[in-house]
């Protein structure tokens, strides 16, 4: 496959609604200030499926480089709150690189932004943040806590 020799501009835009493509039925929502500035989450409510996409980790640290928004956990409550879905795809494997999550890891999830917004409100430096996160998280491996000094130094919730 070659590259174009001229830029190629999409003409289609993915906006909030519903759309039937070869007989099934999509329903877009656009997410704003959750894991990214803008994302789409997909479901597909015949076959009981949410395309949760980077909304969701499976027992992995959420990328909190935005932040952790407010906003992300109240869409990771709705999506855990939809009824009849049978499976939510995510963006990062967990365990055995399964790409799907349950409601109760969506429930892991939450509480995990949750306990981290409640640890850099009150830690006072980074390393008694730190010490918090090591000692009370199952999900955060040591590297990427100390890669998470501009989270707390920012205080970025």
């Amino acid at each position: 496959m070659q590259a174009p020799n001229e830029l190629v501009i999409p003409s289609n835009v993915i906006k909030d609604g519903t759309e039937t493509i070869s007989g099934v039925k999509f329903i877009f929502r656009i997410i704003n200030n959750a894991e990214a500035n803008e994302q789409v989450l997909i479901t597909l409510p015949e076959q009981k499926i949410i395309l949760a996409q980077d909304m969701v980790f499976n027992h992995n640290h959420q990328y909190v480089d935005l932040g952790i928004s407010k906003n992300w956990i109240s869409e990771l409550q709705k999506i855990n709150n939809t009824p009849n879905i049978n499976k939510i795809y995510c963006g990062h494997a967990g365990p055995n690189n399964i790409y799907f999550a349950t409601k109760d890891d969506l429930k892991t999830d939450i509480e995990y932004l949750q306990t981290l917004t409640e640890y850099i409100k009150t830690s006072k430096t980074f390393a008694e943040f730190k010490a918090k996160v090591l000692q009370n998280t199952q999900i955060i491996p040591f590297q990427i806590v100390n890669m998470m000094s501009y989270l707390f130094d920012k205080r970025v919730i």
